[in-house]
């Protein structure tokens, strides 16, 4: 054995480095989970649905005022087709 730790080599199957854990939720998983929180979102009387919004203005300030306004809550999800 060397006297040294530092010149006695390397280490076999060592270590190599930080194991990513990440694993996708399969489609039919992802829309279950979207469904029943919508569900629980409808029967808490939180979720707002709305057949058109007419915006003036393109200003991301407006949507926040609008949402104040309208009391929609902390976060709001705008979907356009």
């Amino acid at each position: 054995m060397s006297p040294c730790p530092l010149l006695a080599g390397g280490i076999a199957h060592g270590p190599r480095g930080p194991t990513s854990y990440f694993y996708m939720l399969p489609m039919r998983v992802r829309v279950l989970g979207l469904k029943v929180a919508l569900s629980v979102k409808l029967m808490q009387d939180e979720l707002h649905v709305v057949d058109s919004l007419e915006l003036p203005s393109s200003d991301p300030r407006y949507l926040l005022e609008l949402a104040r306004a309208r009391r929609w809550g902390h976060s709001v999800l705008l979907v356009d087709t």
